[in-house]
């Protein structure tokens, strides 16, 4: 089991996170808080998770919180998950693409502007 690793790059001013390995409870929160920096930063946060094998649920639950921190920075995130993949699964049962844009590819967040399909501004578990 490989702990995942982040790597945060600029691209037209949007920051394209790629994490790879796994995400648990052991690390949730120090991934949560190095991709925090980048919401301050960024208006569009586009968080690659191809290259992840696991995500528990302190991960999804950290998505959560950062496309929360994205909405009140004024800015959105979007994931990047290949379509049938184990983590696109574990998304779907959880409900994450009513809140999250979840798109095949980082063509694809880009051009959808990495909104999900309804979006008005503020995800749908914000009161």
């Amino acid at each position: 089991m490989e702990l995942a690793q982040v790597n945060v790059e600029w691209q037209e001013g949007v920051a394209v996170a790629r994490v790879t390995g796994e995400i648990d409870l052991s690390n949730a929160e120090d991934i949560f808080s190095r991709l925090a920096l980048a919401v301050q930063k960024a208006r569009f946060v586009l968080l690659d998770l191809s290259e992840i094998q696991f995500i528990a649920s302190a991960g999804i639950h950290a998505l959560f919180d950062l496309s929360k921190a994205c909405a009140d920075a004024g800015g959105h995130m979007s994931l990047v998950v290949q379509d049938g993949s184990p983590i696109h699964n574990v998304l779907l049962l959880t409900d994450v693409p009513r809140a999250i844009g979840v798109h095949h590819s980082i063509e694809a967040a880009v051009e959808a502007d990495g909104r999900p399909p309804h979006f008005d501004g503020r995800p749908p578990y914000v009161s």
